[in-house]
């Protein structure tokens, strides 16, 4: 499960940056916590200390077979939460915070995927299909997954001591061969 997993996380979190790449957020894709990764908010002399920033994480559910047996040992269905976290500064206009975190949902609502490709992901939308190539060390793929976007939508705010906090939460599956 765990590689498929790392497929399926490369596989959301280019759509991800996809996202904020073509929104207002451009300036802020390196404010991205990605998991495992060190990543300091508040940083002194950073010159983008204390402006937003976005906290993705993959919450996986257990699997469940969907068929048996064939060539290829049939079919396991992966399923789960993609959690956006999104951080604006206290203080900051929550109109604002609220068009961004609704911006992230409409990116991944019912009907969109994604697909693994290579070291990238293929972003499959309504209005159009584009290509997202991973940066740094290369994830070796050895199959294509396609992550299918069940439904997306904005929590509740978080308050929190410095941050105002958005929660956007993706529901996803993906139908993957039990090798």
């Amino acid at each position: 499960m765990s590689g498929k997993l790392n497929i399926i996380t490369l596989a959301l979190d280019s759509s991800l940056t996809a996202c904020l790449l073509g929104s207002s957020a451009t300036t802020v894709v390196n404010r991205i916590s990605w998991s495992n990764q060190f990543f300091d908010a508040n940083a002194e002399g950073d010159s983008q200390a204390n402006t937003r920033w976005y906290m993705p994480r993959v919450l996986p559910a257990e699997p469940r077979q969907l068929t048996v047996g064939g060539d290829e040992g049939g079919y396991n269905e992966h399923l789960g939460i993609y959690q956006v976290s999104c951080f604006f500064p206290k203080g900051a206009n929550p109109s604002t915070a609220r068009e961004e975190a609704d911006f992230i949902a409409s990116h991944f609502k019912r009907g969109g995927s994604v697909r693994t490709v290579g070291t990238g992901a293929y972003i499959i939308t309504q209005s159009g299909n584009y290509l997202v190539t991973q940066t740094g060390d290369p994830l070796a793929i050895t199959e294509a997954i396609r992550v299918r976007f069940l439904r997306s939508w904005v929590n509740g705010p978080i308050e929190e001591d410095r941050w105002f906090h958005l929660p956007v939460t993706v529901r996803w599956f993906a139908d993957i061969v039990n090798t």
